[in-house]
């Protein structure tokens, strides 16, 4: 329907008339305001300069790049420098280095730009060639191990070279953990970590045999054993454990809340690398819960920084164990947080997400092998994506637009060189067993029975 309005009527006051006008506007018949439009933020065409990829949008944007070394095949999701945040922060200019691409090579790049209210746009395929290589400096390394359910992290120091697995999964998996070291060419364990004492986290340090010569700890070089105090609850597996470390001599050193580099020769593992223990221990101490909840809340977390660059990651600490994170008095902003408990709703609380304001978060689970398919939980997730946070698992890659399903998994590893960061998936090659094997009447992620 055609909409006409008269503008300035003669013999009406000036303001009646703009009242007027505005009335029509609104009010004429067959004719409606038009309501606030939202379209997609619109980026210019991406350059190469150095080693990034740099653009501007009309609008300020959260942005992001994933690239491959094949057309339409992505494997790495790249993030702006992360100096006063800038991987989170609403801008027009944008400039996002690439990691680990040599001389000569030729990368297939797609930009990626979320608008404060949401709207996402996705450009065209670009292709750069790099005239040098874009690693100038040492890089950290984090890699969460595709275990299946359970968790397992290598750590690879930057100047040192010195390498740190923290948790093995279940006893099952140490052939998953074994076969990932051993294509990686590890043979030596600088130090090894148990967060906490549920079989799925030490299962696969001590092996599947009750023998002392599998596992990782029976069939490894490792330098030293880290743990926290006394845990809250007696676990076979953890007496095995001990046995173990009697037996091959490996030498135990004990982790406590506010230990750090600095304060425990245990953590100092490369000299530009900053370590702090956020927790460790306690869990009984907080009063919350079963036995199982008491050997969650006991897990250790680190807090691991490398430059500008701060990394999260520890065991299946619970709400209660967040809150004494949050009330200790430490700086907690990072980049990457390794999610507590699987995904599990116990965990992951608004407080403790708001708190460490990551970009990127790692779930060490397939939901193959989780209780019924039920992991990471619909809440977790929804807190998640609220807050922009990506999620990677060891069955998806959602920044990729990657969900396998099946015995299938990738394995997630986090790269930095201090000033910039980011996170690439490789097929893995570990084994699942579909479903949960825990006993009857055993606690969901529990492991043992008491």
């Amino acid at each position: 329907m055609r909409c006409e309005t008269q503008t300035g009527r003669r013999g009406l006051p000036a303001r009646q008339s703009a009242l007027l006008l505005v009335l029509l506007a609104v009010v004429a018949t067959g004719c409606e305001s038009p309501g606030p439009v939202t379209k997609p933020p619109v980026p210019t065409d991406a350059v190469l300069v150095g080693d990034a990829v740099v653009w501007t949008t009309n609008v300020p944007t959260r942005s992001w790049v994933r690239f491959g070394r094949a057309p339409a095949q992505y494997s790495v999701v790249a993030y702006p420098a992360s100096v006063l945040r800038a991987d989170k922060q609403l801008v027009t200019e944008h400039r996002v280095p690439l990691l680990d691409v040599g001389a000569g090579e030729t990368v297939y790049v797609q930009l990626f730009d979320e608008a404060a209210n949401g709207e996402t746009s996705v450009s065209r395929e670009y292709a750069f060639t790099f005239t040098n290589a874009t690693t100038q400096r040492p890089t950290l390394r984090w890699t969460m191990i595709d275990v299946g359910f359970g968790d397992s992290h290598l750590l690879r120091m930057p100047n040192t070279a010195r390498r740190i697995l923290i948790d093995a999964g279940e006893r099952r998996d140490w052939f998953n953990v074994d076969r990932y070291l051993t294509d990686a060419g590890i043979t030596r364990l600088d130090a090894v970590i148990a967060t906490h004492v549920h079989a799925d986290h030490i299962g696969g340090l001590v092996g599947d045999f009750s023998i002392t010569t599998d596992g990782v700890l029976g069939a490894y070089d490792v330098g030293t054993f880290l743990e926290g105090p006394a845990p809250s609850a007696p676990r076979s597996a953890y007496d095995e454990l001990l046995g173990i470390l009697s037996t091959r001599g490996i030498p135990r050193q004990t982790l406590q809340a506010g230990d750090t580099d600095q304060t425990n020769t245990g953590l100092a593992w490369d000299p530009e690398v900053r370590v702090q223990t956020l927790n460790a221990g306690g869990g009984q101490a907080l009063g919350v819960g079963d036995e199982d909840d008491w050997l969650n809340n006991d897990s250790v977390v680190l807090r691991v920084g490398f430059g500008d660059v701060q990394l999260i990651l520890g065991g299946d600490a619970e709400g209660p164990a967040e809150s004494r994170i949050t009330q200790g008095g430490y700086t907690l902003d990072s980049e990457v947080l390794k999610v507590h408990h699987h995904g599990v709703n116990d965990a992951s609380s608004t407080n403790y997400l708001d708190a460490v304001n990551p970009r990127v978060g790692l779930i060490p689970i397939t939901s193959y092998e989780s209780f019924s398919g039920t992991l990471p939980t619909t809440a977790v997730l929804g807190r998640l994506r609220e807050r922009h946070i990506h999620v990677f698992a060891s069955d998806r890659a959602e920044p990729l637009g990657l969900i396998l399903t099946g015995d299938n998994g990738v394995n997630v590893t986090v790269a930095t060189d201090g000033i910039s960061y980011q996170v690439e998936v490789a097929p893995s090659a570990s084994h699942h067993v579909p479903g949960s094997l825990a006993p009857a009447g055993a606690e969901a992620c529990g492991g043992e029975l008491p």
